[in-house]
């Protein structure tokens, strides 16, 4: 018969991790977001991104709040939420339901904004993953 000492002890400890892992997760997630709105919102204020008329399409750039997905997962969106928002990235070239004509160029402002985080998103999970571990080991 095999008898384990401290399984119990360890399994407490094993669960403290995951939880400061999970906490870690969604502080990432948030980091990231913001840091994604923050971006888009310097993208479209000006050249090569789409000039600021009235600020609306930079001001309607939001994060939803972070839900979790599942398990240990966390998630929101970020984006636009202006209707001509996707006409300022793209540019439009072609006929409105109204029978006009437009031959708009593209103001990329949030996709490059997008590129940009995600280079630095897997540098923000490491640090934050690595400090969880941290505070994991020391309880």
């Amino acid at each position: 018969m095999i008898v384990w000492h401290g399984l119990s002890q360890f399994t407490a400890a094993l669960g403290e991790v995951v939880a400061f892992v999970d906490i870690a997760a969604r502080e990432s997630i948030a980091e990231i977001a913001a840091k994604l709105e923050e971006l888009a919102k310097q993208k479209a204020s000006g050249r090569p991104g789409p000039e600021v008329i009235s600020g609306h399409l930079r001001g309607g750039i939001k994060v939803a709040p972070i839900v979790r997905i599942s398990g240990h997962s966390w998630g929101t969106e970020v984006g636009p939420t202006m209707i001509y928002s996707r006409r300022v990235e793209l540019g439009f070239k072609n006929t409105d339901a109204l029978g006009r004509t437009y031959t708009q160029p593209g103001y990329p402002y949030f996709i490059p904004a997008y590129e940009e985080v995600s280079i630095l998103a897997q540098g923000i999970f490491r640090k934050r993953a690595a400090i969880a571990l941290v505070r994991g080991h020391a309880t």
